[in-house]
């Protein structure tokens, strides 16, 4: 089956009686492919409630994790990226997929037609073609049915100016709708006023990625200003992936393996030991920050010259 809205798809698996066993998802951006795999296995896990779930950087993991059934009873799901050079392997699968298993990927979206993979049984979520207002509009309803999860609402506006904080970012959007929940708390109505007291605007939290990749080539250029707590705490998440990702994949390069990942070209020219002294200094400011001993920029700038001086 192929769909070109994430509504469409909602309602699909709302009133499909069988659970797919394999979807994938074609959306430019990584972030945001991964953030609606995620949201797939939400969904799944709502009809599915015995599940054990794999996120895996790449699909050869994917493709191992679904290869054995448990011993346990629970359905397996794994998550990952797929390239075009491996969709053979995921067209396999479909066509005889392990009983209790499923593969949810994602791709990003290429000029070459893909082949007619809905034919195979796959669920395709094909987003290729979404305009910047369409993208807006699935991000609103997302918002919408995330709340009513909660059995809560948002005003047109806040969640209007959710969307433009989040900067077309589903996976921004989700941990500020996430926050906003908390800040509520018993209160049934999320207001403007609520999100323009919680929820800090993109260009503040996108940067922990930008700043990794900069760490990481050893273009770092101080200082980085650093406000407040909270905005260093934003960043962690976000440094973390990226040095835990360079710490996969360069040690499996050690290993003479060949992985498939976007992010190998930027973390190959270090070595596993860069990223292990990058994660240590990473926990050694996520405590210093959290047991406040000392300034948030001070913390922050020993944290980048350690890195730098890292080999």
């Amino acid at each position: 089956m192929k769909l070109r809205t994430f509504e469409a798809l909602y309602h699909t698996l709302e009133n499909r009686s069988d659970p797919f066993t394999t979807a994938l998802v074609v959306c430019a951006g990584q972030r945001e492919r991964k953030a609606i795999v995620e949201l797939l296995c939400q969904l799944l896990r709502r009809k599915q409630s015995r599940i054990i779930v794999k996120n895996s950087l790449d699909v050869e993991e994917a493709f191992a994790f679904v290869s054995t059934a448990s011993l346990f009873g629970e359905e397996r799901v794994a998550l990952g990226e797929i390239e075009r050079a491996e969709l053979p392997l995921l067209i396999a699968y479909a066509r005889s997929p392990l009983s209790g298993t499923h593969l949810l990927l994602g791709i990003e979206p290429d000029k070459k037609p893909l082949p007619e993979l809905e034919k195979e049984g796959i669920l395709l979520l094909d987003l290729s073609a979404e305009k910047a207002k369409e993208k807006q509009q699935r991000h609103l309803q997302f918002i919408s049915r995330f709340l009513s999860l909660s059995k809560k609402s948002i005003t047109p506006a806040a969640a209007l100016s959710l969307t433009e904080r989040a900067d077309l970012d589903l996976k921004l959007l989700e941990q500020e709708v996430a926050k906003l929940l908390c800040f509520v708390g018993e209160r049934e109505k999320i207001g403007e006023e609520d999100v323009q007291a919680i929820c800090m605007r993109a260009e503040a939290q996108k940067s922990g990625f930008q700043l990794a990749e900069v760490l990481i080539q050893g273009t770092y250029t101080p200082p980085y200003l650093v406000r407040e707590s909270t905005q260093l705490l934003m960043l962690l998440p976000q440094l973390r992936y990226l040095f835990e990702t360079g710490l996969k994949l360069t040690s499996r390069l050690e290993r003479g393996e060949n992985p498939l990942d976007r992010n190998l070209s930027l973390v190959s020219r270090r070595k596993p030991l860069f990223f292990r002294r990058a994660l240590l200094s990473l926990f050694q400011l996520e405590l210093g920050v959290k047991q406040s001993l000392g300034s948030p920029q001070l913390l922050f700038d020993r944290f980048c010259a350690e890195v730098c001086q890292s080999p």
